[in-house]
């Protein structure tokens, strides 16, 4: 055999060895190494709405103002390196933003005492009725702790604006439901995101029920995502 007919021969024998194996370049099919945790098994607990980032999906960019923080926050990139929750409510729903916030608090809670440095992120689609004075109170009542630095309530500057964030970006529907008492109220998709420290959406949590046991399922996730980053887990 000639030499150039000899090395030829070997050039492809590697390349069909590599086509062959599973996670390599050239590999078709394989999920970016962008998220940690593996592909969610159903939509039922994890699943998403119209066109709400899921799994696998870099989170879209946002700058909106901090409520309480006297700045702009740009999500994800001012949390790069930490875990995020992310939700949009509005303060006077009477169950689904209670229920959320409730989790995220208690998610906030367990994350403190083990110094989890998570991030938690409330925007508002309703700016009209949202003002501080209204969301400190809130807080207040909620029990979340906005001492501890790791809690944002984020305040789009108007209506207009939420929406094409809330809605346009994060595929969150709401729609003005009825008004009593001067205050408005809305139906809308109680959506949490679990966002990764690279800016990857790990989860995305739709409310099953109206319930403040929902925090379980997600500091599970919580751990796990913080186990696969490399990140200290608690034995609690």
């Amino acid at each position: 055999m000639h030499r150039r007919e000899f090395l030829r021969g070997t050039a492809l024998a590697a390349l069909t060895g590599l086509a062959g194996c599973s996670g390599v370049i050239g590999d078709v099919g394989g999920p970016p190494p962008k998220t940690y945790l593996e592909r969610p098994a159903t939509s039922a607990s994890h699943g998403t709405r119209g066109s709400a980032p899921s799994w696998g999906q870099q989170l879209p960019t946002s700058t909106l103002p901090g409520v309480f923080h006297g700045a702009p926050v740009t999500i994800p990139g001012d949390f790069s390196g930490r875990n995020v929750f992310l939700t949009w409510f509005y303060s006077h729903g009477p169950k689904g933003s209670a229920a959320t916030i409730g989790a995220l608090r208690s998610l906030q809670r367990r994350a403190l005492n083990v110094n989890y440095r998570t991030v938690f992120v409330a925007a508002t689609f309703d700016p009209r009725q949202d003002i501080g004075r209204r969301l400190r109170a809130y807080a207040k009542a909620e029990y979340v702790d906005l001492g501890a630095g790791d809690w944002y309530f984020l305040r789009p500057e108007t209506p207009a604006n939420a929406r094409a964030v809330a809605t346009g970006k994060y595929g969150v529907q709401f729609s003005k439901n009825h008004g009593s008492g001067g205050v408005q109220h809305y139906s809308y998709d109680p959506l949490v995101f679990l966002v990764n420290d690279r800016g990857y959406v790990e989860r995305t949590y739709k409310r099953a029920n109206p319930d403040r046991t929902r925090w379980r399922p997600m500091w599970r996730d919580l751990e796990t995502l913080r186990q696969q980053e490399g990140k200290p887990v608690s034995l609690r």
